[in-house]
Order: structure tokens, then C-alpha cells, then sequence
């Protein structure tokens, strides 16, 4: 049994990662032009490389899909899939946008570019991580071990079904 699923795009996501990447782009423009005029050439093909990385890397990070199989869950990026084994799941549930995304602190990842995905805090949840591209299908899968990860697979409901572990 392998059963694919979507990771869709927000338009939330989609207005922060464009907003965020015209910043990058008028900021590097304007870093090499200055530093064309102040004759700092170099320092400025640094800097704007740097932000181009930052936005390269971050692509290769967003989650891509989702995949369920009888084995394990797994999340797909460009790079390195991570994989959840279910057979140490405990529970899995959707969840409501506003209480994980207003009430969590970013302590290392994406905050909206490309996606929300990295570790996080969350009221209530305390630390979990996030591969999320749309702030209205979360799902948490909750381990034994009591790591939490947090994901939007297009069809959230569809999902749960199939994973069978809800509470």
C-alpha cells in the first residue's frame, strides 16, 4: 500500500514567499550597486549571494508531498525525505490554524518561506516539527516517544483514515 499525497501551497504562503523573495532580489540589486559605487565590488557579491543561498536552500527544504505507506509516513523535500514509522505513532489529529501558528515560536527553519517547516515551539504542544505549505489542512502526529510533527497533506481527512490512529 502506497497511497501520495499533495502538499498544496497557501496563499498565505505563497504572498510571504513572494514578498520575502522581491525584498531578497531589491536588496542585493541595491547591496551590489552601492558597493559598485563605493568600489566595495566583492563585499557586495558576497552579501547577495549569501541571500540568493538563503532562498535556494530554503526551496530545497519545503515539503513536497506526502506519502503513506504501510511501514512509515514520508515526507518529501528536494532534499533528504524524512520518514516517520508508524508502528510508533500514538495518536494523529487535525489541528486548528490559528492556535498552532499564532501561538508558537520559530526556533529554527522557515517562518513562511516556502512554507512553515523546521522545530518549533507551540503553546500547549511544547516542541514539534513543522513541514507545512497550508495553514488550514494540519494534521498531528503525536510519536510515543512524544516527538511531535506537524504536516498538510491535501486531503487531511483522507489522511487520518488512513493512518487509522486518531484519539
Amino acid at each position: 500500500m502506497t497511497i501520495l499525497f499533495k502538499a498544496p501551497i497557501s496563499s498565505t504562503v505563497k504572498t510571504i514567499t513572494a514578498g520575502i523573495i522581491i525584498i531578497v532580489a531589491s536588496t542585493g540589486i541595491t547591496v551590489t550597486m552601492v558597493s559598485i559605487l563605493q568600489g566595495f565590488l566583492m563585499l557586495g557579491i558576497l552579501i547577495t549571494t549569501f541571500l540568493l543561498l538563503v532562498i535556494m536552500i530554503s526551496y530545497l527544504f519545503m515539503p513536497r508531498g506526502y506519502t503513506i505507506t504501510s511501514s512509515k509516513i514520508i515526507i518529501h523535500r528536494l532534499w533528504k525525505d524524512i520518514e516517520i514509522p508508524r508502528n510508533e505513532i500514538a495518536y494523529a489529529l487535525q489541528l486548528n490554524k490559528h492556535r498552532v501558528l499564532h501561538e508558537s515560536v520559530r526556533l529554527g527553519g522557515s517562518g513562511g518561506l516556502f512554507g512553515y517547516y523546521g522545530l518549533f515551539w507551540i503553546k500547549n504542544l511544547g516542541k514539534a516539527w513543522l513541514y507545512v505549505t497550508d495553514e488550514n489542512r494540519m494534521i498531528l502526529i503525536k510519536l510515543k516517544s512524544g516527538k511531535t510533527y506537524i504536516i498538510s497533506p491535501d486531503r487531511p481527512r483522507l489522511f487520518l483514515e488512513i493512518l487509522g490512529i486518531t484519539i
